[in-house]
């Protein structure tokens, strides 16, 4: 059989098993706008509970929207003519809960049903328009550093003065002076009385490591 019949075969035999295409978007993504947390969870915490909002993202409802109006124009994407692309505060509102939680890529990609790739790339777009507002709103001596001798100095945002002192906090973010007690009461008990064999010997083997 000469090279032209051989290619003919070739060529029938594939155009008999034609290679099934994968999915331009999976089924579980195509219904984003329904049953992603962006439009579904967060938006029901927006409307009837705004302390689990607050845990979900680490700020209230209208601290999102005053941020989504600064990066929301810088991270918005065009509509193509395959598919809608995501909304800019479904794009801030995941980079927030990967912030907030440090949750798997693959597991926020199922929370707001969007691919594992493009969760990624999201993270790091949101993350980059991010900069232009530290200089405005963490200016030099906003927030907490370290002096020569290994001190904390503390920034302007634990004065009392401080405008970010009126803002809400919620639940688990308020952290009471008895707590605060009890973990003292029981740092000086475990590092007393209440000290065990095993923690010293942790402590050499630790000190022998370096």
């Amino acid at each position: 059989m000469d090279r032209k019949k051989r290619t003919i075969a070739v060529l029938s035999l594939l155009a008999l098993n034609p290679k099934k295409r994968r999915c331009w978007v999976r089924e579980i993504y195509k219904n984003r706008r329904l049953q992603g947390a962006s439009e579904n969870l967060i938006e029901e915490m927006r409307l009837s509970d705004t302390e689990s909002f607050f845990n979900f993202l680490r700020m209230t409802p209208a601290q999102f929207d005053h941020l989504l109006t600064l990066v929301g124009p810088i991270i918005s994407k065009n509509n193509t003519n395959y598919r809608d692309s995501i909304q800019a505060k479904d794009r801030l509102a995941l980079t927030l809960r990967f912030l907030a939680s440090g949750d798997l890529r693959v597991s926020l990609s199922y929370q707001f049903r969007i691919g594992r790739s493009t969760v990624s790339r999201i993270i790091r777009e949101t993350y980059d328009a991010m900069p232009p507002l530290k200089r405005r709103y963490c200016p030099p001596g906003f927030s907490d550093t370290l002096s020569p001798n290994g001190d904390t100095i503390l920034g302007l945002w634990r004065q009392e003065k401080c405008a970010l002192k009126t803002v809400g906090r919620f639940g688990s973010n308020m952290h009471t002076k008895s707590a605060g007690q009890l973990r003292e009461n029981f740092m000086q008990y475990f590092c007393s009385v209440g000290q065990l064999e095993w923690q010293d010997h942790h402590v050499l083997d630790a000190g022998r490591a370096y």
